[in-house]
């Protein structure tokens, strides 16, 4: 299913996909998909130009943590979990990824603390507290005003 928006009309439209190209272009990491749409007010004219929405899946309860939170190994991926004020590894299998997020498909559950940041100075069993949120307001404000 895509949904699109034409060029000065503000109306949202809707159609099918009935093709996919199956290769990927390697330069805009993009793949082309041929929908039809049902034209019954003669609102859609050739050549037009619209803007369109192709939404692969969605995912409600997806466990998504930022792609810098995974440590690759010579056997897959894992991160770093935060149990009981120690840092404990988890091996985990991927889902879906974007540019900056990955699913998390097995290896955490919900409510399990990811560690993602300061990950090379850590190892199992260390020591470790959560920062609380005022601070990162903090440092943040901080980081961006000492320039």
């Amino acid at each position: 299913m895509i949904h699109f928006t034409m060029e000065g009309d503000t109306s949202t439209y809707t159609g099918e996909v009935y093709a996919v190209d199956p290769s990927v272009d390697a330069t805009t990491r993009t793949v082309k998909v041929r929908a039809r749409s049902s034209n019954k007010d003669g609102r859609l004219f050739p050549g037009a130009f619209a803007k369109v929405d192709v939404r692969l899946e969605q995912l409600n309860d997806a466990l998504i943590v930022p792609a810098e939170a995974l440590i690759p190994d010579i056997q897959g991926q894992k991160v770093l979990l935060m149990k009981g004020g120690k840092v404990v590894s988890a091996r985990v299998q991927l889902g879906i990824r974007t540019a900056n997020s990955v699913q998390l498909t097995s290896g955490v559950q919900p409510g399990d603390s990811v560690i993602v940041t300061g990950l090379l100075a850590l190892r199992e069993g260390a020591a470790v507290r959560p920062i609380p949120k005022d601070a990162i307001k903090e440092v943040a404000t901080a980081d961006s005003t000492t320039r």
